[in-house]
């Protein structure tokens, strides 16, 4: 049965836009079916300032994928696109998150799912507003604008 993902995008490095575009066709054909997505949004870097801003979005993908087996595809997507972990919340060419897999909770070494920064990242929630508004988190039982209301995040999140 195919589950409901929501996955957010980013990229500070290069053609940001083209980065983020040729994520978008590679999750389509290697993860599933993209049934909506966002408008692109440039943001302020989050956690680590001194670097260039992102162009973040979001999509939502009907997958068939168990959610680690979801985490090794994006990973693959990632590594395609040129992307290289040399520091913690640096610059990056694609960052692939899921933020949900439709209502469930996964708490593992490797993989948390929701997201855990979600409710402190303007940059995640803006953009899913646009497709998913009333979309509740399942832990925090608010739902996605209720959280980005309460939002501690004072970046700017501007449409494209």
């Amino acid at each position: 049965m195919k589950q409901k993902v929501i996955l957010s995008l980013g990229s500070n490095i290069g053609n940001r836009m083209e980065n983020i575009r040729a994520a978008e066709a590679l999750i389509a054909t290697a993860i599933g079916d993209v049934v909506s997505k966002s408008s692109y949004y440039e943001t302020a870097p989050w956690g680590k300032l001194d670097q260039d801003g992102f162009i973040n979005s979001v999509l939502v993908v009907k997958t068939d994928d168990m959610p680690f087996e979801l985490m090794v595809k994006i990973q693959e997507i990632e590594q395609t696109l040129g992307r290289q972990k040399i520091e913690h919340w640096g610059p990056r060419v694609i960052d692939i998150d899921i933020i949900f897999y439709s209502n469930w909770i996964v708490h593992k070494e490797d993989l948390v799912i929701p997201h855990p920064h979600i409710q402190d990242r303007n940059f995640v929630m803006r953009p899913i507003l646009d497709i998913e508004k009333n979309i509740m988190h399942p832990k925090l039982n608010k739902t996605i604008e209720e959280l980005y209301l309460d939002s501690p995040d004072q970046s700017e999140v501007q449409k494209l």
